[in-house]
């Protein structure tokens, strides 16, 4: 009968511990990142790049690449960054070249008629 009981406790707290790791936000950021991937159909080499520059560039959250262009544009000046990867990753991410990117970003000037 202890063992019935020791059992049912032990599944219980496995339960418990197991719901809280699931709806935790590292869980949930993390599986952001991986839905993101999924949904722009990235293959393996591009999903570890993406999670390499999320760490090297020192981001809170794996998923922000998909956000913000400036991060793959941070990373083609890294020394020895894959350029063609990246600029890969920029258009199928992002829709621009690198070089509409760059002039969006730009402040525009616009004289007074």
């Amino acid at each position: 009968m202890t063992e019935i009981i020791l059992v049912a406790v032990l599944v219980g707290g496995l339960f418990v511990s197991f719901e809280w790791v699931r709806r935790s936000r590292w869980y949930q950021h993390r599986q952001l990142f991986r839905q993101l991937c999924r949904l722009h159909q990235l293959d393996r080499s591009s999903r570890r790049l993406l999670q390499q520059l999320s760490q090297q560039l020192r981001l809170p959250y794996s998923a922000w690449v998909f956000v913000d262009p400036r991060c793959l544009a941070a990373a083609r000046q890294m020394p020895g960054a894959p350029l063609p990867q990246l600029l890969h990753l920029e258009q199928r991410l992002f829709g621009d070249q690198p070089e509409q990117t760059q002039q969006a970003n730009e402040p525009k000037n616009t004289a007074a008629n």
